[in-house]
């Protein structure tokens, strides 16, 4: 959402592509990215750039087509394995 109008726009292609292959289904986050994208929204200086950006935030987050799901402990931890497995690999 803050990003270069392009890849939102390559974003939000994949989403209706995925969408048609898939009808009725729903989009998906977790609260950990709400988190995350409403610090990104406020850290933007400029006030009239950050309210707009916590506006589209909430209203994404918000929509009927997309459900907000509790990340459990057991989830953290597993991703925080792969994580460090990446980092290995990488290092």
């Amino acid at each position: 959402m803050l990003g270069s109008p392009a890849k939102r726009a390559a974003v939000q292609a994949v989403l209706a592509a995925l969408l048609h292959t898939h009808p009725g289904a729903l989009q998906a986050t977790s609260g950990l990215c709400v988190a995350e994208c409403m610090v990104a929204a406020r850290r933007i200086l400029d006030d009239p750039a950050r309210d707009a950006a916590e506006r589209a935030f909430t209203s994404l987050f918000e929509a009927p087509g997309l459900q907000v799901v509790a990340v459990t402990a057991a989830v953290l931890d597993h991703a925080a394995s792969l994580r460090a497995q990446a980092l290995r690999r990488a290092a």
